[in-house]
């Protein structure tokens, strides 16, 4: 498992092998195309899951959409298109908790290096995406759907966020989670009593402190760059 995960964080960042070797597999629906009309990404468990449903459910037409792949490469090749571009911010720790969550296995310091690397690689194009910080996805979708047709003078159906609003993408990720991920606790994307009570503090080393330390950093700068 570490060993993929790594390899999986190392081709995020090449985007010439990232892309051929994506097509070959069964995600390859959710890469940057030549047809698609926007692109959301994020670090895992960043609202990601949240903001696509949500998307999805405000549009009176289908808008062909990436998502899900959490590599900046497909942020990247947005941006070379010209395509709009959603990424997605949360607190590095809260962000890395859920993630070990569902993936045990991986270390902090594996997590913390690829949140790292992530946003490092996505800032140097920040004035051609858009920011947008985990509490106002799940919030306010519609303020982020306006940023978006702001940014790109797009003309995106604009969502009030209402509490029937949020039932209906929450009701949409309890079956995602159902059929596609076996209805395991620790992978659905909403909040839950058994993931609160799985998120241990697992941040004990030198190591892991300064990585925590130098993500944080990372993760003000985008916010100060969201809108």
């Amino acid at each position: 498992m570490r060993a993929r995960y790594r390899f999986r964080c190392w081709l995020a960042r090449n985007s010439g092998l990232f892309f051929p070797i994506f097509r070959l597999s069964a995600h390859r629906q959710l890469l940057v195309q030549k047809d698609t009309q926007l692109v959301i990404e994020g670090y895992p468990r960043s609202a990601n899951t949240f903001a696509v449903v949500a998307f999805a459910k405000a549009q009176s037409v289908p808008i062909k959409t990436a998502h899900h792949l959490h590599a900046q490469a497909q942020v990247l090749r947005g941006v070379e298109r010209g395509i709009p571009v959603c990424v997605l911010i949360r607190q590095p720790i809260d962000a890395m908790k859920s993630f070990l969550v569902m993936y045990p296995d991986i270390t902090p310091v594996m997590a913390l290096r690829a949140y790292i690397e992530f946003y490092s690689d996505v800032l140097p194009v920040a004035d051609r995406v858009v920011f947008v910080k985990f509490e106002l996805v799940i919030s306010d979708f519609g303020q982020v759907v306006s940023a978006i047709n702001r940014k790109y003078a797009t003309s995106f159906d604009v969502p009030v966020h209402s509490g029937e609003f949020e039932a209906k993408i929450f009701g949409e990720i309890q079956v995602i989670n159902d059929n596609y991920k076996h209805g395991r606790e620790e992978t659905l994307s909403m909040p839950s009593a058994v993931k609160d009570v799985q998120k241990l503090d697992r941040l004990k080393g030198r190591r892991e402190l300064e990585l925590l330390s130098k993500a944080e950093e990372l993760y003000a700068t985008c916010c100060r760059l969201a809108v």
